[in-house]
C-alpha cells in the first residue's frame, strides 16, 4: 500500500511539473534531480566525501551546460576537460595507484550518466508533443513497478533472475508489461489522441517494460574498498 501510494504521489508531482512549470523552473528541477541522483549513486558506491563532492560539482555543471542546446558543439571539449580534472584529482589525492583507473572510470561514468541524460528531458518537453511523451514515460514507469509488485506477490512462482534479485518472478515481469501498457495508453487516451497512433503508445510501453527491470535490482554493494594512501 505504501509503495502504491508513493507511486501515485510521484505521478501527480511529475505531472504537475511537466505540464505547468515554466521552462526555467523545469530546468532547475532537472539540475536538482541530477544532484540528488549523483548523491545517491556516490553514497551507494562508497565514495569518499571528496570524491562525491567533485562528482556532484562536475555532474551539475554538465547538466547546466547541456540544458542550453546551443552549447552542444562544445560538449566533447567539456568531456575531455572533465576527464583531465578527475585525473588530477585522483593523482593529488594520493589514492592507491591500483585503484585510480577504477575510480576514474566510475567518476566519469557517473558524471556522464546523469549529467548528460537528464537534461534531455527538458529538450523533449519543448517538442510539439514533448509533454505527452514525458507523461507517458512517468506513467508507464510508475505502473510497471506497481503492477510487477502486485502480480509478483499474487501469482509469482517462477524466479526471473534469482542471482540478481531472488524475489523477482516471471509473473511479475509480465505484470509489469500490463502496467506499462495501462500507463502509456491512459496518457494517450486523455491527451492528444489525434496527434499520433496508439501503436506509438504501445511501442513506448514495451520499451519501458524492457528497460525497467535492469534498474530495479537489489541494493548495490559498495564498489570501492576503503581508500589507502600511497607509500611515501
Amino acid at each position: 500500500m505504501i509503495r502504491l501510494l508513493s507511486a501515485v504521489i510521484l505521478a501527480l508531482a511529475a505531472t504537475g511539473a511537466i505540464v505547468w512549470l515554466p521552462l526555467a523552473g523545469f530546468q532547475a528541477l532537472v539540475v536538482l534531480l541530477v544532484f540528488l541522483g549523483l548523491r545517491e549513486l556516490t553514497t551507494l558506491s562508497g565514495c569518499k566525501r571528496s570524491e562525491s563532492f567533485i562528482i556532484l560539482i562536475l555532474g551539475v555543471f554538465h547538466a547546466a551546460i547541456l540544458l542550453d542546446r546551443s552549447q552542444l558543439s562544445a560538449y566533447p571539449t567539456l568531456i575531455v576537460i572533465t576527464l583531465f580534472i578527475l585525473f588530477l584529482f585522483y593523482l593529488w589525492s594520493k589514492f592507491d595507484l591500483q585503484l585510480i583507473a577504477q575510480r576514474l572510470g566510475f567518476s566519469l561514468f557517473a558524471v556522464l550518466y546523469l549529467g548528460t541524460t537528464l537534461p534531455a528531458w527538458a529538450w523533449i518537453r519543448e517538442l510539439p508533443q514533448g509533454r505527452v511523451f514525458l507523461l507517458m514515460a512517468i506513467a508507464a514507469a510508475c505502473l510497471t513497478d506497481t503492477f510487477a509488485l502486485i502480480f509478483g506477490k499474487t501469482f509469482g512462482k517462477h524466479p526471473f533472475a534469482p542471482h540478481v534479485s531472488p524475489k523477482k518472478t516471471w509473473e511479475g515481469f509480465f505484470g509489469a508489461l500490463v502496467g506499462a501498457l495501462v500507463g502509456s495508453l491512459f496518457v494517450w487516451w486523455f491527451s492528444f489522441q489525434d496527434a499520433f497512433s496508439p501503436w506509438y503508445a504501445v511501442g513506448f510501453a514495451g520499451l519501458i517494460w524492457m528497460i525497467a527491470p535492469a534498474w530495479d535490482g537489489p541494493r548495490p554493494r559498495k564498489i570501492f574498498p576503503p581508500p589507502t594512501t600511497m607509500p611515501t
